[in-house]
Parts: structure tokens; sequence; C-alpha cells
């Protein structure tokens, strides 16, 4: 998923690879997250990776307000879909497992 923001041409190199690693580092965030939810172990674990991915998402949507978003529309479609799958997780976590 990452991979294909390295595609694209209009990126500063060295915003591209922060966006890259901001990706990946969600992309593990959310594997985990989906992890602890299967096992239902909706402990502190998971409320700091959920606290973690939030705070990656901030850092992520702050790259992409510096992009165009016709030109950069990989950047912003593969970000979407990172807060989809995020969303999915947490609607998975019980209501009283949330924390507020």
């Amino acid at each position: 998923m990452g991979s294909s923001l390295t595609k694209s041409a209009a990126l500063k190199p060295g915003a591209r690879a922060v966006l890259d690693v901001k990706v990946e580092q969600s992309l593990s965030a959310l594997k985990e997250a989906r992890r602890l939810v299967g096992l239902r172990s909706y402990g502190p674990n998971l409320n700091q990776i959920v606290a973690r991915t939030y705070d990656l998402f901030e850092e992520i949507d702050e790259l992409l307000l510096a992009l165009n978003p016709t030109k950069e529309h990989d950047a912003f479609a593969i970000v979407a879909a990172l807060h989809r799958r995020f969303e999915e997780i947490q609607s998975l976590i019980p209501r009283a497992e949330r924390r507020n």
C-alpha cells in the first residue's frame, strides 16, 4: 500500500519518504489493532495503538496539506483507505471498551 506513494513524481523526495514511513507505521498499527480486536483483547495495548494511530493520522494529514489533490490523487486515496480501515477496526471494539 505505502509503496505506491513512492511512485508519485510530484512529491519532494524528503516529503515522500516521510509520508511513506508514516503510512507504513499506520499499516503496522492497524494490523496489530486488528489482531488484538480479533483476540478480544481490549486493554491498554489496544488503547495505546488507537491513540498512536490517531497521532499518525494527524501527522499524515499535515503532510497532505502540502500536496495537490489532483496531482497526488494516489496519496490521498491511500490515506483515505487507511482511515476507512481504522474506522472498521474501531467499529469492532465494543462501546463499553472504547476509550473516551
